[in-house]
C-alpha cells in the first residue's frame, strides 16, 4: 500500500507542475499571492516589534519590498542537462551488461545474448545522439518544458526498465526469462516507444514515421511481452535488437536522404 502511495503522490506532483508550467499566467498570478503574502508578514513583524518596544520608535525603517519572479527554463541549457543525464543513465545500463557477463561461463546463448544487449544500448545511445533526450524527430517546433520533462521521465524510465532486465537476461541466456524480466525489457522498450510517439506529435513529426516506424516498433514490443514466453532468452535478446534497430533506421533510410536546400 506505502508504494501505490508513493505513486500517486509523484503523479500528483507531475500533473500539477504540468499545468502550472502549461499556464504561465497563473503562475505570475501565483508569483504576484506569494509577493503579496510576503509583505503582509513583514507589516506584521513591525508591527509585533513596536509593540514589544512598547511604542518607542515607532518610526521604524521602511520594509524592503519583497522580489517574487517566475523562473524561466533556459532551453538550451535544459535541453544539455536533460540529455546528459540519459547518457549516464545508459551508462548505468552498460555496466549491467558487464556485471551480468562476471563469472559467466561463455557458450553460444551467452555470446548472442551479451552482443545483443551491447547492441540495444548502443542504439539507444545513438537515437540520444541524433534526437537528443526525446527520440522522435521534430520537423520545427522544439518542445515546451512541461511537455519536455515528462517525456524526458518516461524516456529514463523505459531505459532502466530495460536495463534490469539486461542484468537478467545474460544469466538465462540457455533457458527462459522470467514474466517480470520479460516485460522489463519489452515493457521499458514499450515505454521507451510510446514516449518517443507522444513527443512525435507535440513535436509533429513527419506521419511516415508513425506508420513505418515507431507504431510497427511499438507493436513488435508488446507482441513480444506478451507472447514471448515460450522463446529462450538468447532469442529474446536478440529480437529486442531487432525492434529498436528497426526504429532507429529512420534516420539512416529516410532522414539521412531528404534534400538539403543549397545556401
Amino acid at each position: 500500500m506505502t508504494y501505490w502511495l508513493w505513486g500517486v503522490g509523484v503523479v500528483l506532483d507531475l500533473v500539477m507542475s504540468m499545468l502550472g508550467a502549461r499556464n504561465p499566467r497563473s503562475m505570475e498570478v501565483r508569483a504576484q499571492r506569494i509577493k503579496h503574502e510576503l509583505e503582509e508578514g513583514q507589516h506584521r513583524s513591525q508591527w509585533i516589534g513596536r509593540l514589544l518596544r512598547g511604542g518607542r520608535g515607532a518610526s521604524a525603517e521602511p520594509a524592503t519590498p519583497a522580489l517574487v519572479t517566475v523562473a524561466q527554463a533556459e532551453r538550451g541549457h535544459l535541453d544539455e542537462r536533460l540529455g546528459l543525464f540519459v547518457i549516464i543513465v545508459l551508462g548505468e545500463a552498460v555496466a549491467q551488461v558487464v556485471s551480468a557477463d562476471t563469472g559467466k561461463p561463455w557458450n553460444g546463448a551467452v555470446v548472442i545474448s551479451s552482443v545483443a544487449a551491447f547492441f540495444l544500448v548502443v542504439i539507444l545511445w545513438q537515437l540520444t545522439t541524433l534526437y537528443g533526450f526525446t527520440p522522435a524527430p521534430r520537423s520545427t517546433k522544439a518542445l515546451e518544458p512541461w511537455q519536455a520533462l515528462p517525456a524526458h521521465l518516461g524516456v529514463t524510465a523505459g531505459i532502466v526498465a530495460v536495463a534490469a532486465g539486461l542484468g537478467a537476461l545474460i544469466p538465462e541466456a540457455e533457458g527462459h526469462l522470467d514474466t517480470r524480466d520479460r516485460w522489463l525489457i519489452f515493457g521499458g522498450l514499450a515505454l521507451y516507444l510510446v514516449t518517443s510517439v507522444i513527443a512525435g506529435v507535440a513535436g509533429r513529426a513527419p506521419v511516415r514515421w508513425y506508420l513505418g516506424w515507431a507504431l510497427p516498433s511499438l507493436l513488435a514490443a508488446v507482441l513480444l511481452g506478451v507472447l514471448g514466453h515460450g522463446l529462450e532468452a538468447w532469442l529474446l535478446g536478440a529480437l529486442s535488437v531487432v525492434v529498436l534497430g528497426w526504429f532507429a533506421l529512420y534516420n539512416r533510410l529516410i532522414h539521412d536522404r531528404t534534400p538539403v536546400a543549397e545556401p
